[in-house]
């Protein structure tokens, strides 16, 4: 006899995984167990190792989701039902919604209901305590973090300054930042390099990774976006007791944590709460950071860093007016912003230079750009230097070909759409379970106040009721305004067959200068892969394979007249106000 089959969905996130015994081994084995006590045959196992409970987008739930939608599957297992979501039961009612026309059943291993009404509502409440739990453990987190800082103890965080070392305390979840001497003086050569020699980051980063000095936490190679924060950290510069005693006028440190600091020291400070992190839920892992008002920032003072002032002050002088360098000289070049890859998928970056061959002409090459940035290649590709003066004409033409093709791109297009349309009908059962979750959200408020009006429930009771229910409606409402764009558009396309076709006509119009043939590579969703020997393989949007253009293919034939980026602007913007946004996203 055949078994049915279920499928196993195991999640931790890294704050979960250290408080709790909740590994994915754990998990997975305990619930491969299970299914086989149920009489289940295990059809596939789905992680989401370090990913939060809040977030709907995880690849492993993802890749779940589309195996129950192909059919077939009679259960997934969870450990608990928190592992599934963490936000109230919206995603999880979500869930059942979607499984429901597909027979599918979502069994927790220590669920407590017993598939009762009483038992539903059991695992409801259980869903809105997890998400309670998970508020009240990061508010509490929060503070405690917080009055450790105003404790002078630095709370404990992932990595520590460059420079530093945790040291743990005595008492749990204390401790202090101590000097690391051997890093330490990388950061003292940093701020001598850029300070004292008026060298440049650059020139500090050749020397770090010659010297085989490695960045802080788990990077490879050094970048000079991380020296800038170096050296504009606030950790570095050392104070005097008279600058401490400012603090502590100013209420950032507690007198009582000064009066333990010895009075002949200086002292470097590690700032706490200079910003607030919250986490914007939309159906994606979005965190919003907003600053605090220095009234609230708490200085903890820490081991002085030994950097003299003067190369503090000297090196930040030095980078305050610096900006993004363009190797392209200021010019947005056609296949910039990685439209252009080398086939290590590194995106290829613009690299400029004068040619004395040509009076001095400046000429544009493009280049591996993980070569480019820190001179290591994996693979032969990297190291080759193209010509935009020979892929640019290339690319053009193959771009033109399928332009001025529009009956052949229309079919791609409608065919690319029509194999989109299983994701869309996803997304419309899915918008669909989030209006009724809405809707029973209000119908439930509607009955706590009538409780309310007659007595039967406090006012705590009531206000924790409703606001339960607001935090559900909230959730819903905001993975419906993420579902919106994307089922709108795409309904768009399909429903308005004669838009499309005079879209696509006038996509050759559109071109002219970088900015006209950057927009169109953009619409057609084109990508290039340069190889060593100059092929290109081109890939774009509803291709059923990539093309290959050997060497010096497509070879540049007539292309229209190139405009001025203004003109084609303006036609891009009053097609855009006569047709509607949607078409040119």
């Amino acid at each position: 006899m055949t078994k049915p089959k279920a499928l196993i969905y195991a999640r931790v996130s890294t704050q979960e995984q250290a408080r709790k015994d909740l590994s994915i081994p754990g998990q997975v084995s305990d619930l491969e167990a299970w299914a086989d006590a149920l009489g289940y045959e295990v059809a596939g196992t789905y992680t989401d190792p370090g990913h939060s409970g809040e977030s709907w987008d995880r690849p492993g739930m993802d890749a779940l989701r589309r195996r129950v939608g192909e059919g077939g599957i009679a259960a997934v297992l969870v450990r608990d039902r928190d592992r599934i979501s963490r936000d109230g039961g919206v995603f999880a009612g979500v869930l059942a919604r979607e499984f429901g026309p597909k027979n599918t059943a979502i069994l927790a291993l220590h669920a407590k209901g017993d598939g009762s009404l009483e038992g539903d509502l059991l695992d409801r409440m259980l869903d809105q305590f997890a998400w309670w739990e998970l508020q009240k453990t990061r508010e509490r987190t929060r503070r405690g973090k917080l009055q450790r800082a105003r404790n002078g103890e630095v709370p404990p965080g992932r990595y520590a300054p460059w420079g530093y070392a945790y040291e743990k305390g005595e008492a749990k979840g204390t401790g202090t930042y101590r000097v690391d001497p051997a890093a330490m003086s990388h950061v003292r050569r940093l701020f001598e390099i850029v300070g004292a020699e008026g060298r440049s980051m650059s020139a500090a980063k050749r020397e770090f990774e010659a010297a085989g000095v490695r960045p802080p936490g788990d990077g490879r190679h050094w970048h000079v976006s991380t020296l800038r924060r170096i050296i504009d950290d606030p950790v570095y510069e050392e104070h005097a007791r008279a600058d401490l005693e400012g603090l502590v006028a100013s209420g950032n440190l507690r007198a009582d944590v000064l009066a333990r600091l010895d009075p002949a020291k200086t002292y470097s400070v590690y700032w706490f709460n200079r910003s607030r992190v919250k986490r914007v839920h939309t159906g994606e892992r979005v965190v919003a950071v907003s600053p605090n008002d220095a009234s609230e920032h708490v200085a903890v003072p820490v081991e002085g860093s030994g950097v003299p002032a003067a190369w503090i002050e000297q090196a930040r002088a030095a980078v305050a007016k610096n900006a993004k360098p363009s190797f392209a000289g200021g010019e947005k070049k056609e296949l910039s912003g990685g439209l252009l890859r080398c086939p290590c998928g590194s995106a290829a970056t613009v690299f400029t230079r004068r040619d004395a061959r040509a009076g001095g002409e400046r000429v544009f090459y493009y280049v591996c750009g993980a070569y480019r940035r820190h001179g290591v290649s994996d693979t032969e590709h990297c190291r080759r230097y193209h010509r935009a003066d020979d892929l640019e004409p290339r690319v053009r033409e193959f771009a033109y070909r399928l332009l001025s093709n529009p009956e052949a791109l229309r079919e791609k297009v409608l065919a690319g759409l029509e194999g989109e349309a299983g994701e869309r009908e996803r997304a419309d059962e899915e918008a669909r379970a989030l209006h009724v979750l809405v809707a029973e959200a209000e119908g439930e408020r509607d009955r706590y106040t009538r409780l309310y009006a007659r007595g039967a429930l406090s006012d705590d009771e009531y206000d924790g009721y409703v606001a339960e229910t607001e935090a559900r409606k909230r959730g819903a409402r905001e993975r419906l305004a993420a579902l919106e764009r994307p089922r709108s558009r795409g309904a768009a396309l399909l429903d308005d067959l004669a838009l499309l076709d005079e879209f696509l006509r006038n996509l050759p119009d559109l071109l002219g200068g970088a900015a006209g043939y950057r927009w169109a590579y953009e619409a057609l969703g084109l990508g290039f892969v340069a190889h060593r020997d100059g092929t290109l393989v081109a890939m774009w949007s509803f291709a059923p394979a990539p093309k290959v253009l050997p060497p010096g293919e497509p070879v540049p034939g007539w292309l229209p007249a190139p405009k001025e980026a203004a003109r084609c602007d303006s036609l891009r913007s009053s097609r855009g106000e006569r047709h509607g946004d949607h078409v040119h996203r």
